[in-house]
């Protein structure tokens, strides 16, 4: 089964889920018991997310042209530290330690940014693609100008 119609399956499940809970408003369900079943399925679905992305093959990028000098301007939008640029680190076979699934950019701040997210076993940094597992152009920070 490939990866879109993983996800598909995926979705329509969450979304049944929703379906189902949203019914329990019309019974005698308490509204705190409705809002913790609710954030459940939230967090299942940050788990999964981040499993099957952390889990699948990323397409070789070959054909997509990064730019070739490493931008030492950026910023994080969340807490405004130093965003490190990893594209010509990802393109270069010396540099073992970053592969395809590394993120083109990363936020320096690993301690208290708003944008880190929870990992498998910690907390992950900031971090952005310039292209989805699908090769789709992300949507990046607009004052980045890439």
């Amino acid at each position: 089964m490939g990866m879109t119609s993983e996800m598909a399956e995926f979705r329509g499940a969450i979304s049944d889920m929703y379906k189902n809970i949203g019914e329990l408003e019309e019974t005698n369900t308490p509204p705190s018991l409705i809002q913790k079943l609710l954030d459940n399925v939230q967090e299942v679905l940050d788990k999964l997310e981040l499993a099957i992305f952390f889990n699948s093959d990323v397409e070789d990028d070959s054909n997509y042209s990064y730019e070739t000098e490493e931008r030492l301007d950026l910023s994080c939008p969340y807490c405004g530290s130093r965003v490190f640029d990893n594209r010509v680190r990802k393109k270069d076979p010396a540099q073992e330690s970053f592969t395809n699934k590394s993120p083109d950019f990363i936020c320096s701040n690993d301690v208290d940014c708003s944008g880190m997210i929870q990992g498998q076993s910690r907390k992950l940094r900031a971090s952005w693609y310039v292209k989805d597992l699908n090769g789709k152009p992300k949507q990046l920070p607009e004052d980045w100008n890439i």
